[in-house]
């Protein structure tokens, strides 16, 4: 029977297991923190992390302009300056990984001021403004409106390390939901080919402290498209010898993929000390040394490739040992500074760690080719359509000299049962010239998604909902085992 309806939904690409000999899933790249405080050091690192990347990491953690962003006036040159350094040292197509937070950097209030400095006590009315106030919202939704229209990021984090929030300050979690609830729809509908989300920082699993945690992933989640985590677990592990990358428990990172399956995963940020930590205020010592970094740096990115992570960040290329003794020589050193000073593939001195070789040896391998979207006629390329053909058969056509896939097939849904996304039949090998022919599945009122895929076991996106999300369908008829989304075809 010739379905009475047939309407066209479009397409567009996803998530893996580990990848063959000689390849890689995942983007690597680093935080490129500055080691000291000229301008020349912020350069040096910039020189040596941008041949060694393919993602580049921009954490845009100095606070939130708020009273400018009210007033709709200019920013201060700082946060000027800072932004244009950033933007000045991206390489031109390199994939950007943006991150801000409306939270400050202890994680247990709303942000600091953004003015003539980074992190200062909100002025005036914003000293007592919540997350969920009205003019909060606002000025952080043009914040991140701004910082999107800058960088024209593929992934962008708003909120950093989300649910340290609700371990700091729990009373504050309702309003920073709130805020939440708002921002990521509003930036969906207007970057609908952004991957937006949050992360969120890892603990030992099946900790009280991991626990307590886990319901409040389960509700941000509900706002991020990707489940992306900052670990340290040198800091946030249990048990002794915390130093010793022997005792990453098997699920260290599983355990976050577990949390969100249906979405893809990123490291968001990481590290691990190559000298020992002492913090005598805190009672905290933590042993490490080179070897323990680069070992720790090869399970990493093992464990990156198996769980197909779309990309791991290193925090941070260089000691920044000359920062923290200006700090300490200024009186603004606290012991915050400590945790992360000698986690660097390179030391203080400049001079690479065996951590290194590890690191690049890794980035010489190519990475796995994703299938790329169907052109939807938005950014690129020509829309799907379908005709009849005569009889009970239907011609579905599709753009496949734009940006062309190994091969193609169809989803099949049943629009009836809208909202969801009911796969109803799936046609497994629609060849590679841009039109199939044939009988569709049963049914009076079918939508065809037309899929890209590497002819073997990857298949690509399934195309945006209405909200912005990628689409939750998958192919488990066929030959496919895993999807993987971020595979592009012009557009932003």
């Amino acid at each position: 029977m010739v379905p009475a309806a047939v309407a066209v939904l479009l397409l567009l690409a996803a998530g893996p297991a580990r990848a063959g000999d000689g390849e890689r899933w995942f983007r690597m790249g680093f935080t490129p923190f500055n080691y000291d405080i000229t301008d020349e050091a912020q350069q040096e690192v910039y020189d040596l992390v941008n041949p060694r990347q393919d993602v580049i990491a921009h954490q845009v953690d100095g606070g939130v302009p708020w009273v400018e962003l009210e007033a709709g006036e200019p920013y201060q040159q700082d946060v000027e300056d800072d932004l244009a350094t950033r933007l000045s040292s991206t390489p031109p197509g390199m994939t950007i990984y943006l991150a801000t937070t409306p939270l400050n950097p202890g994680r247990d209030d709303l942000a600091n001021y953004w003015g003539e400095d980074k992190n200062l006590p909100r002025p005036g009315e914003w000293a007592n403004r919540t997350f969920d106030d009205p003019e909060t919202i606002a000025a952080y939704l043009d914040w991140c409106r701004d910082l999107l229209d800058r960088f024209h990021p593929r992934y962008f984090n708003y909120a950093m390390e989300s649910v340290e929030l609700a371990h700091n300050a729990p009373e504050k979690w309702d309003s920073f939901m709130g805020l939440v609830r708002a921002v990521y729809p509003a930036l969906k509908r207007e970057y609908p080919a952004v991957e937006i989300f949050v992360s969120i920082t890892l603990r030992d699993s099946g900790t009280p402290e991991m626990e307590e945690l886990r319901p409040y992933i389960g509700e941000v989640m509900a706002y991020s498209d990707m489940m992306t985590v900052s670990t340290y677990r040198y800091i946030f592990g249990s048990g002794p010898d915390k130093g010793n990358p022997a005792n990453l428990p098997p699920d260290w990172l599983s355990q976050a993929v577990d949390m969100a399956p249906d979405k893809p995963f990123a490291v968001a940020e990481t590290g691990w000390l190559a000298e020992n930590l002492s913090i005598p205020e805190w009672d905290l010592y933590v042993e490490g040394n080179p070897t323990w970094q680069d070992e720790y740096l090869e399970t990493l990115l093992e464990e990156s490739d198996r769980l197909g992570a779309r990309f791991t960040t290193w925090f941070l290329a260089v000691d920044y040992d000359r920062l923290y003794w200006w700090l300490v020589l200024t009186g603004q050193a606290t012991p915050e500074w400590l945790l992360w000073k000698d986690t660097g593939l390179w030391d203080g001195n400049v001079v690479p760690r065996p951590s290194l070789d590890t690191w690049e040896a890794w980035k010489a391998l190519p990475r796995v080719p994703v299938p790329p979207p169907v052109p939807g006629g938005a950014w690129a390329g020509e829309q799907v359509t379908v005709s009849r053909a005569g009889g009970d058969e239907l011609t579905v056509t599709w753009d496949a000299t734009t940006c062309p896939a190994a091969g193609y097939h169809l989803e099949w849904l049943d629009l009836a049962a809208f909202p969801d996304y009911r796969v109803v039949g799936e046609t497994c090998e629609a060849g590679t010239t841009g039109s199939w022919t044939g009988t569709p599945p049963p049914g009076d009122a079918l939508g065809v998604l037309v899929v890209g895929d590497d002819g073997a076991t990857l298949e690509g996106t399934h195309g945006r909902d209405s909200a912005g999300g990628e689409r939750p369908t998958r192919s488990t008829a066929c030959t496919f085992t895993r999807k993987l989304t971020d595979g592009t075809c012009g557009g932003p």
